[in-house]
């Protein structure tokens, strides 16, 4: 196996508004920790970099998933930031052909047993945040360790592409959105979605209310906070045509990794693409008067999808379907445990990550716990229509490289 290195999409940074970088870990030190370097029977797992805490309120109160279609640095909110709402900035090609289709890492390469718990990695899409609650729960509880996993949670590499990780077998399992996951399928690379974090997208477009923007034809004359992902200027052109606005008329101002809700009390932009549950409340909690159009108000424009997901590569699916199966069974009762108790469920993620604002977590516990599962039977649910609407609207807006089928982006096979 060998690395790559591989540039950190603009759309993932849309997708996770996250405001502070994972500690600075390189893919190669955190894949070679894992077993995914050179040495494929390295059972030493790596201990997840810092979260560089931020000086700034902003910093600390980093989104947690931004719209999906772009994993979006700045804009965490939506828990996974809105998929293909996420996809909000241009995508830069992340991945070559010949990394997307490099041979994937046998199994023992990616999860090994050390002692009677097996060892396994799994690679978050950003700093931790409510998206992955879960995760710390079902460590911080046992739950993995009843299922005989020994598992390490590895933050996002610096300019690392979960997709193309998991992808190529250096770690069995990861978090990424509908949007990047279809663009991956798309060049080659063999992810596929085991479960959505949350039932539906949860992404939309904020603003402060003195922008006077209650509608998308009033995006006119505005700056639009961009991530520079062309799914971004796509979807807010279609918004806008439906409701008789110009998306010409938008000025789109590109912030990186910047804060969007520092740079609209500055006056610097109007509105961005941002999660409900993180920015949204992150906002109000600065005491900023918001206005919010959520995604899911428009959907004769722009169909429902899920943002964030868990995805694992093929290979694991059909050589390794038991260690897919148990990794799941413990992370659905960590996420239902959020569900039915969100405060401490919160409490375990504030410890693990001591740099974020608790009074954040906590209301953005409570607003996804009822996200979670929402109206599916069970957590992690996945409906074929929801994949079909949204490779329908991909393909229709010219947003991939190749055709996408949907039916084989996902599975549920494995869950509880």
């Amino acid at each position: 196996m060998t690395d790559w290195n591989v540039s950190l999409a603009a759309d993932r940074l849309h997708r996770r508004r996250f405001l502070t970088l994972a500690g600075g870990a390189t893919v190669t030190a955190i894949l070679a920790a894992c077993g995914g370097s050179n040495n494929p029977t390295a059972t030493t797992a790596p201990t997840p970099a810092p979260t560089n805490a931020a000086a700034s309120a902003a910093a600390t109160t980093a989104p947690t998933t931004a719209p999906a279609t772009t994993a979006s640095a700045a804009s965490a909110v939506a828990t996974t930031a809105p998929s293909v709402a996420s996809a909000a900035a241009p995508t830069k090609a992340a991945s070559s052909v010949a990394a997307s289709t490099a041979p994937a890492a046998s199994v023992s390469a990616a999860a090994t047993t050390a002692g009677s718990a097996q060892k396994v990695s799994v690679m978050l899409d950003w700093v931790p945040n409510t998206n992955h609650t879960g995760l710390y729960v079902a460590r911080e509880r046992g739950y993995f360790t009843q299922q005989g996993l020994n598992v390490e949670i590895l933050p996002l590499a610096e300019g690392g592409s979960v997709e193309e990780i998991v992808g190529n077998g250096k770690v069995p399992f990861g978090i990424s959105s509908s949007e990047p996951l279809a663009k991956a399928r798309s060049e080659g690379i063999p992810i596929v979605s085991i479960a959505p974090i949350i039932q539906h997208n949860t992404s939309g477009f904020a603003s402060l209310k003195k922008a006077n923007i209650a509608r998308p034809k009033d995006f006119e004359g505005k700056k639009y906070g961009s991530y520079g992902s062309p799914t971004d200027k796509a979807l807010i052109g279609k918004l806008m045509q439906t409701d008789g606005g110009d998306v010409s008329k938008v000025e789109f101002v590109e912030i990186g990794d910047s804060d969007f809700l520092t740079l609209a009390a500055k006056g610097q932009v109007d509105f961005a693409w941002v999660f409900e549950g993180w920015e949204v409340i992150d906002g109000r909690l600065r005491g900023l008067d918001l206005n919010y159009l959520p995604l899911t108000a428009y959907p004769q424009v722009i169909p429902d999808y899920y943002t964030p997901i868990f995805i694992t590569n093929e290979e694991m699916t059909q050589k390794s379907g038991d260690l897919v199966k148990k990794f799941l069974a413990a992370t659905a009762k960590g996420y239902n445990d959020a569900i039915a108790d969100p405060k401490s469920a919160g409490d375990i993620l504030a410890k693990a990550t001591p740099e974020t604002s608790t009074n954040l977590i906590q209301q953005s516990q409570a607003y996804l716990a009822k996200q979670y599962k929402a109206d599916a039977p069970r957590w992690g649910d996945q409906k074929p229509a929801v994949w079909q609407g949204f490779g329908t609207f991909m393909t229709e807006q010219k947003l991939l490289a190749k055709p996408f089928d949907p039916s084989k982006a996902f599975t549920t096979q494995f869950l509880p």
